[in-house]
């Protein structure tokens, strides 16, 4: 019997951005000297990997997810577009259906027509963020309300019917009146999936320094939990399923690429200054272990010559590491914590799990099920607090 192919998802890094926004923390650049190479270097990368990676699965692995992030992927013109997704489609093997994502902003909403003429894409996700202009002016995005709602309805048109939207909450001096008013516009377009996220202070972003200077002043944490739920209390009464802590998805429409990272088994590949790849190794004693690589972010270095070992940074990841990152990642999912996966570890790690798990059921912050032990509704916006009990 031909054994089974391992099933894998693609990310593919574009690190090109028209500005910074003001709390990205993201690896981009704004000079577009370098996207005229890149599609080619990307495929050079691809190419090099597939084949000279002996231990990885990327020759014979079956991918069915491909999501190009950034940056600003819409930032590429269509005739980059095809060129690389058919040099992509000769380079790997690929499922009868794969779900291929594309992330795109409003204010590039006439790449939209060709995207569903010319390639593969059948996915979108669009940066909203927020749907009034003077918090988008926060934020320094490049395009208005009207946009953002103008590329929703483009969007349909064109027959994309796997949507997803980014907004943001926890803005400064936002109240639950405004972000209850952002949910109500996002509800008249009922997309099949949302993301919303807490705004961030990231180290190293314009914000940081705005913030640092006394400039704006962030919400605390009862704002943040107050807003989250009003979050989490509308996307029930809209039938979206919070399948993890910032994802809610009609039925459906879970996003299959965003959900190789929470599963810390399925492998995939990452192309691009500042991507990440992940796959398991077995080794000759039994341990399971695997190989985590990051493209180190730096697009010139990237574009002006072969991919080699200069480009990346690699550690290797034990079973220990991998149990506390399955801990960490399971428990902002909605499933939780697979008792059939708990089950397989070590006796060691088996039983100190199991002594971590008492007190969060005792507390009400996780439910016992058949199959798996899950984060309660109260406890959702705590998840990372929760793994932490774990450590």
């Amino acid at each position: 019997m031909k054994p089974t192919r391992p099933v894998a998802g693609l990310y593919i890094h574009v690190p090109f951005c028209e500005a910074k926004c003001t709390y990205c923390a993201f690896y981009s650049v704004a000079d577009p000297t370098y996207r005229k190479h890149y599609v080619e270097a990307v495929l050079q990368e691809a190419a090099q990997r597939r084949l000279e990676e002996a231990d990885a699965p990327w020759d014979e692995a079956v991918f069915d997810s491909l999501y190009l992030g950034g940056g600003t992927p819409s930032v590429l013109d269509i005739a980059d577009c095809v060129r690389l997704f058919d040099g992509l489609s000769r380079l790997f093997n690929w499922s009868t259906s794969p779900e291929i994502t594309f992330e795109l902003n409003p204010e590039h909403r006439d790449l939209i027509t060709g995207l569903k003429r010319h390639t593969p894409v059948n996915r979108l996700s669009m940066g909203i963020q927020s749907f009034r202009d003077d918090r988008l002016r926060f934020m320094r995005r490049r395009h208005s309300g009207r946009e953002a709602l103008e590329a929703i309805d483009m969007a349909a048109a064109q027959g994309f019917d796997n949507l997803s939207i980014d907004l943001i909450y926890g803005l400064p001096d936002m109240d639950e009146a405004e972000w209850a008013e952002q949910l109500e516009t996002a509800a008249a377009y009922r997309p099949p999936h949302l993301s919303a996220y807490a705004l961030t202070v990231e180290p190293g972003s314009l914000l940081s320094r705005q913030v640092t200077a006394g400039q704006w002043r962030m919400p605390g944490q009862d704002a943040l939990s107050e807003q989250y739920g009003l979050l989490t209390d509308w996307t029930e009464r809209q039938g979206y399923e919070g399948y993890e802590v910032s994802n809610f998805a009609l039925p459906g429409h879970r996003a299959r690429h965003n959900s190789r990272y929470w599963d810390i088994r399925t492998p995939y590949l990452g192309l691009g200054p500042g991507a990440h790849s992940f796959y398991g190794l077995r080794e000759t004693a039994g341990a399971v272990t695997a190989v985590r690589r990051a493209n180190r972010p730096d697009v010139r270095a990237y574009v002006s010559g072969p991919y080699g070992e200069a480009r990346y940074e690699q550690e290797h990841l034990t079973e220990t590491d991998l149990y506390h990152e399955y801990v960490m990642t399971a428990l902002r999912t909605a499933d939780g914590l697979d008792k059939g996966r708990l089950a397989a570890l070590p006796p060691d790690l088996r039983t100190a799990c199991l002594a971590h798990l008492k007190p969060l059921l005792a507390g009400g912050l996780l439910q016992e099920t058949e199959t798996a032990y899950r984060p309660t509704s109260a406890a959702r916006y705590r998840a990372d607090g929760l793994a932490l009990a774990f450590f």
